[in-house]
């Protein structure tokens, strides 16, 4: 497992929000050939203890464009919060000049998803991003946050097929299950798009987990919830590591990503 945590405070405050956070990377290469999830954390994104940023990413037909996304959206989140000041709008405008790098790049039959915390430690707000089938839970009841962006959802289908779009096999043109996706250009045609679902919240004491669908397909939330009661007070790494071997002894077949976020 590739694992980073620790804990993201910022500039110290008198009543700041703090963050603590564990993120980690299984390949499970038992049963898949290549890495195609990866984190992306910044816990002070302009240096001045304000903004953290916590993505899960999991990539499809290669790992070209999820690294890309990785490499450049950082940047673009920071340009675009400096000109606006406000985590909701600077989030649309980085996903929107990713989703443009991209569409530039050349890239074909590749993409990934984008399930993302945008957390303001000074008006202690949280933001979720969401675009594809990684999720996110979170509550005292643990529950997702954020909806699957799969032809499975029923809203989710009825807009592809509304712009043109066909479902063969429970895939958007017979090829991709997301219904949403950062890349895969060559099916916007058909309704798949890079727009994000936005959630705005309050930074609550509690848990929120972010995790793509290699954990998901396995792990229910009554099932972390049940996880989460056996490692109260004790690190994130061990609860972490817990969902990831029950995902994997429950046999998820793919890649798996997690972030565990803290707010105290």
């Amino acid at each position: 497992m590739n694992q980073n945590g620790g804990i993201a405070t910022g500039v110290p405050k008198p009543q700041g929000l703090q963050i603590g956070f564990f993120g980690v990377e299984e390949p499970n290469l038992g049963v898949r050939k290549s890495m195609e999830d990866f984190l992306l954390i910044e816990e002070d994104v302009l240096g001045d203890g304000r903004f953290a940023v916590f993505v899960v990413m999991d990539g499809h037909g290669g790992s070209e464009v999820v690294k890309l996304v990785k490499s450049r959206f950082p940047e673009f989140y920071r340009s675009a919060l400096r000109a606006q000041g406000a985590m909701k709008g600077a989030v649309k405008a980085a996903i929107a000049s990713t989703a443009n790098l991209i569409a530039n790049s050349g890239t074909k039959g590749s993409g990934t998803t984008f399930c993302g915390l945008f957390v303001d430690r000074q008006t202690r707000s949280c933001l979720a991003a969401n675009i594809g089938d990684s999720r996110m839970i979170g509550g005292r009841k643990p529950a997702f946050i954020t909806s699957e962006h799969k032809v499975s959802n029923e809203a989710e289908a009825r807009r592809i097929r509304q712009v043109g779009g066909t479902i063969i096999n429970g895939r958007v043109g017979g090829t991709l299950m997301v219904t949403r996706s950062l890349g895969d250009v060559e099916l916007a045609s058909s309704g798949v798009t890079a727009e994000p679902e936005l959630l705005e919240f309050p930074a609550e004491k509690g848990l929120i987990a972010i995790a793509s669908d290699g954990l998901w397909d396995q792990v229910t939330p009554q099932a972390f919830e049940q996880t989460l009661k056996k490692f109260i007070g004790r690190p994130l790494s061990e609860l972490g590591g817990a969902l990831v071997d029950q995902a994997i002894a429950d046999g998820s077949m793919d890649n798996i990503s997690l972030i565990l976020i803290v707010f105290a």
